[in-house]
């Protein structure tokens, strides 16, 4: 998850207490910036300005941790929260509690991890390969309503394959006229997500 994450344009903080994990992680991401540490430690949360996170997720192997690290960086003000959780039936006592989003790795793919964790206006994301994936892209921007697909900059590597508009599913071609509504199935690669939500939203 940790590589896919680096792979995209948001400003990832990664915190382990295993320093040998850490020097591996240092070592294939790029981007992400490694802290050696215990994400349980009140105190280092503080330090590393978790509460000003759009985004905090604890994904360590025990749900108990997962639940506090959760809590912890919720308390000190993370707009939202999600929790790797392994036993199916706590998934709903830790967004009972307040925990925005419990996945368990044993029943979804990581696709729908960074589904969560995007904060965009992304309804659906599927992964259909190593590179590939699907998005579902709604269009609420009233600059977008009556703008052709063709004027629309996407990036070179996405493609608009249909386009849901009530109850009809529509094929779109370069001079297709956007609606408010509209939702735009688009093909791209998982670098590129950020940029076709920036041209749709």
């Amino acid at each position: 998850m940790a590589r896919i994450l680096d792979r995209s344009n948001l400003n990832i903080k990664l915190i382990d207490s295993n320093p040998e994990v850490c020097e591996n992680l240092c070592k294939v991401l790029k981007k992400t910036r490694v802290v050696i540490g215990d994400a349980t430690d009140l105190d280092l949360l503080i330090e590393e300005e978790i509460g000003k996170s759009d985004v905090a997720i604890a994904s360590t192997e025990s749900d108990g941790k997962n639940l506090l690290i959760s809590l912890l960086a919720k308390s000190l003000g993370a707009k939202k929260t999600v929790a790797r959780v392994d036993k199916v039936n706590y998934a709903k006592l830790f967004e009972k509690v307040g925990i925005d989003a419990a996945l368990s790795p044993r029943r979804i793919a990581y696709a729908e991890i960074v589904k969560n964790l995007r904060l965009m206006n992304v309804h659906t994301l599927v992964e259909i390969s190593s590179e590939a994936v699907v998005l579902e892209v709604g269009i609420r921007n009233k600059k977008l309503s009556k703008k052709r697909i063709k004027d629309i900059k996407l990036p070179r590597r996405a493609i608009v394959g249909a386009i849901l508009r009530g109850d009809d599913c529509l094929i779109p071609r370069g001079e297709t006229e956007l609606r408010l509504g509209d939702k735009l199935l688009v093909f791209t690669t998982w670098d590129e997500i950020e940029k076709v939500e920036s041209r749709l939203s």
